[in-house]
């Protein structure tokens, strides 16, 4: 018994499927991934298991390692922007968890509903990131800790800053998110030159709430840049917006900065 396949509807499936679990495994690493790299990503990893199928390979077993093991892995390397080792085997990880709850969401309603290949797996994909969704706003208050990078008029300090959801300190004027940090940090990178390296940088002052205060002002400076180091790819964020705070920000001095959430979002 032999079975037809026919390679234009194969690769054409296998590129759709590609791209909808590249999108799902972008969010679920908070990866910088867009429309369009996901989609050569896609076409790679078709385009590879499509040859790995035509080649005549001698063991089931080979075949098996190239299609799950080696084309997944340099497609979820390319087509989300995965770096280092570790970030790696975590994506790998999550495409093969999002792979199990697509296919079952996809074989429920293809089950009750008989709708065509694209329609199932389309209304598969809503469904999953829409559920993915709600448990990120089930968790209420994501806290993590990122190294981070911050130059201001050339100069620069490196320290720990906390990714908190809760801070929602905005600039009146631009509407964009302000991140905070610690005034003794300052101090002792620019020291004497401190008065004049705030005058260089646009400072002035936005009213702020915070608990047991209903309402003050704060002194904001725009940096040159800040990096934040995260596990798969760093991120560099241009003319950042930095209140400067008196009272350190953790009780333990883990981190003195407190990262605005758009900043990690977007």
């Amino acid at each position: 018994m032999h079975k037809v396949i026919y390679l234009d509807i194969f690769f054409l499936w296998n590129m759709y499927m590609d791209f909808i679990l590249l999108r799902i495994v972008n969010r679920l690493m908070h990866g910088s991934a867009g429309f369009i790299r996901s989609l050569v990503g896609s076409l790679t990893g078709a385009a590879s298991i499509s040859v790995c199928v035509l080649l005549p390979v001698p063991y089931p077993f080979i075949r098996f390692l190239l299609a799950y093991a080696v084309i997944n892995t340099l497609m979820i390397r390319f087509g989300c922007r995965i770096r280092g080792k570790r970030a790696l085997c975590k994506a790998v990880g999550c495409l093969y968890i999002s792979t199990f709850l697509l296919g079952g969401i996809m074989r429920l309603l293809y089950r009750y509903t008989q709708y065509t290949f694209m329609i199932v797996s389309s209304c598969s994909y809503i469904l999953l990131t829409v559920g993915i969704k709600i448990y990120e706003c089930m968790l209420c208050k994501k806290t993590y800790i990122y190294p981070v990078c911050l130059c201001v008029k050339d100069r620069k300090v490196q320290m720990n800053a906390l990714y908190d959801t809760g801070n929602r300190l905005q600039d009146p004027f631009t509407g964009k998110g302000v991140s905070l940090i610690e005034e003794q940090v300052f101090l002792q990178l620019f020291k004497e030159s401190y008065n004049t390296i705030i005058e260089q940088a646009c400072p002035r002052y936005i009213t702020y709430r915070s608990i047991g205060q209903e309402q003050g002002m704060l002194l904001m400076i725009r940096g040159d840049y800040m990096e934040i180091e995260r596990e798969s790819y760093n991120r560099k964020v241009l003319n950042p917006l930095i209140g400067i705070v008196k009272q350190p920000l953790s009780r333990n001095g883990s981190y003195r900065m407190i990262l605005t959430p758009g900043l990690i979002d977007e």
